[in-house]
């Protein structure tokens, strides 16, 4: 519970902590309560740093850098040739994709579909009129 107004104006600027005009206190509050790690460019981080900050400072939660391990003397030894490899087996050519079924296999409502539309076919194709003979007008030829 903040007991001077100092402390008070500090836990008001941490809840508006977007507001730019409070950034003065809210690094002093974050300083303060020892929260540095809020302090940064991370997605959990509140503010960003002071300009010329960052360099000085490195962001806790940041990796450092790792030490440089001392290089390994190469022994004069050859090392055992690596076993060959097993060949691959080639790879298989796509398979051509026919007409019609680039879209895999049709649906059942699809199949009904296309037996309704050869029915139709089929009986406009029995089904002919049968032609009438033309009237030669009286000559036998």
């Amino acid at each position: 519970m903040p007991t001077d107004p100092h402390e008070k104006e500090m836990q008001r600027a941490l809840i508006q902590y977007r507001d730019p005009k409070n950034y003065a206190l809210i690094h002093e509050a974050l300083v303060k309560a020892g929260r540095t790690d809020l302090i940064g460019y991370g997605p959990k981080c509140l503010i960003r740093p002071r300009r010329g900050e960052a360099e000085k400072t490195p962001h806790p939660a940041q990796k450092q850098p790792a030490p440089k391990r001392p290089a390994q003397k190469r022994s004069a030894e050859k090392k055992p040739a690596a076993k060959p490899r097993k060949a691959q087996p080639a790879a298989k050519e796509p398979r051509r994709v026919e007409r019609g079924e680039a879209f895999g296999k049709p649906t059942a409502a699809q199949l009904r579909q296309a037996e309704r539309y050869l029915k139709t076919r089929k009986k406009k194709q029995t089904v002919k009129k049968p032609t009438k003979p033309k009237a030669s007008g009286g000559r036998n030829v």
